[in-house]
């Protein structure tokens, strides 16, 4: 019974890291499509986008990879997970001293939806409550970059 145990244990990891793969390779293909979203403000490649996200994990895999696909960038990803709004906000570590902070974006974010949260100036996540108001917050958190780079 013991051994019948072990094995079935070994097998749900197996299918668990199936998963994760899965979801990673379904992100990746979504991203692809989000990318073409990026707009320039000043001279700074920007993406502000509200994408569907099956947990903040896999919402942060995709804003790190979209950064790095960018090259020198702000990513602002919104998504609605379970009944909560997820931020994740990455800027590429030269835009900093432009006076960018991907904490500030997403806690203005956060805040827009009944929430909080914050981070380093380089990288961030935040969540709120109130679903209905995403929209509004990507559209404010878009407004306080393009203030910050114009």
């Amino acid at each position: 019974a013991v051994k019948r145990v072990e094995q079935l244990n070994k097998n749900l990891r197996e299918k668990d890291k199936e998963i994760e793969t899965l979801k990673s390779k379904a992100s990746q293909a979504t991203s692809e499509d989000i990318i073409s979203q990026a707009v320039t403000v000043g001279d700074v490649k920007t993406l502000i986008a509200v994408v569907s996200s099956p947990d903040t994990n896999t919402l942060r895999q995709n804003a790190e990879m979209l950064r790095d696909k960018l090259g020198s960038s702000v990513v602002l990803l919104g998504a609605v997970i379970g009944d909560r709004v997820a931020f994740v906000c990455f800027v590429s570590k030269e835009l900093v001293p432009r006076g960018l902070h991907a904490g500030n974006i997403v806690a203005l974010a956060a805040k827009v939806t009944g929430g909080g949260g914050g981070g380093r100036p380089d990288m961030a996540q935040a969540g709120g409550k109130e679903v209905d108001k995403l929209e509004m917050a990507m559209e404010e958190a878009r407004k306080m970059v393009e203030k910050t780079l114009l």
